[in-house]
């Protein structure tokens, strides 16, 4: 065991450029932390020969340190919903717009066009060309109200 101390650094090296590029197969983030904790182990060993014990604590904490840091750096940014917030939500982005009625609603089910599309709508009944704001969806109807 003692043989390999001489060269332990270079086994650090090599074990952290083996993690990042395990990242690129495997893409997350996890691994590229660990592999800089790796990198710095062997810096921080090629510096100071330190006992094989001692290197797999230190490995052990900035490994435990790294990950740390790059879960708060990964929670600080942003993820873009805010741009834009009804991305995948097309129904809820039309709550609080009015739209003409384009079929009357007759016992509660009419439609409107919005776009190029129709939407179904459910509420009052309500003669064709009447202007309704959608105030809800259910599903795939949305939920209006006479303006």
């Amino acid at each position: 065991m003692q043989d390999i101390l001489p060269m332990a650094h270079w086994l650090w090296l090599a074990g952290g450029l083996m993690l990042l590029g395990l990242e690129t197969l495997a893409p997350g983030i996890f691994l590229f932390w660990i592999g800089l904790a790796a990198l710095a182990s062997g810096l921080l060993v090629w510096l100071m020969p330190i006992d094989l014990t001692l290197q797999l604590v230190i490995f052990a904490a900035m490994a435990l340190g790294a990950i740390l840091i790059g879960r708060s750096i990964q929670r600080g940014q942003k993820t873009g919903t805010a741009d834009s917030p009804f991305l995948n939500d097309r129904g809820g982005a039309l709550i609080g717009k009015v739209f003409p009625l384009q079929a009357a609603i007759v016992d509660g089910i009419g439609s409107v066009r919005i776009g190029d599309g129709v939407w179904r709508v459910a509420g009052a009944d309500a003669a064709a060309g009447v202007h309704v704001r959608v105030t809800g969806i259910d599903g795939s109807t949305l939920v209006v109200e006479p303006t």
